[in-house]
């Protein structure tokens, strides 16, 4: 589960979800930009700027740049 890092603070978890979480069968991850968790869910490097990353899924998504063509 992604949420922003500034709500963090307001989450409230159900005792079993928080348990799920300590015994590492849920995952909870913050991101402080949206380009964080793209960077998060795909793999890609964090090395580009947000609008760098965004354009690049986006291009990959439109099939401007297939991924089995630039790698």
């Amino acid at each position: 589960m992604l949420i922003p890092a500034r709500n963090q603070r307001h989450l409230m978890l159900d005792r079993s979800v928080q348990n799920a979480v300590e015994r590492w069968l849920f995952r909870l991850d913050t991101m402080g930009h949206v380009s964080e968790g793209i960077a998060l869910l795909t793999g890609e490097a964090l090395g580009m700027s947000p609008a760098e990353l965004l354009q690049s899924q986006a291009d990959e998504l439109a099939g401007v740049l297939p991924r089995w063509r630039t790698r």
